[in-house]
């Protein structure tokens, strides 16, 4: 899901190697679509190699507890620094894409 918004706004041209962590909930109808939004602002955004790791919390709740994660979802950008944190469903595009590479 693409929004014209989305592609007005474009990353600095950068060699970092982007690492996210999103943070979901056993996998609910909002976690899909945030991982779906979530994949889909990555894809278009970042043309070099990038890191997605996506931990339920009720799986791992030792990295919930690490991270302080209070709410889900959660999208942390972990690098490059410095550490970004995004809540929600990821559906204001072009906010997300401010706010993840505002490097």
């Amino acid at each position: 899901m693409k929004s014209a918004d989305s592609k007005s706004i474009k990353p600095k041209k950068t060699k970092h190697n982007f690492v996210f962590e999103l943070y979901v909930s056993r996998k609910s109808l909002l976690d899909i679509r945030t991982i779906y939004n979530c994949k889909s602002i990555l894809a278009d955004q970042i043309k070099s190699k990038y890191t997605l790791n996506i931990i339920d919390i009720y799986e791992h709740p030792e990295l919930a507890i690490k991270e302080n994660i209070i709410a889900t979802p959660v999208l942390i950008r972990k690098s490059p620094l410095p550490e970004t944190r995004i809540i929600g469903d990821l559906t204001d595009m072009k906010a997300v894409i401010e706010e993840l590479f505002s490097i």
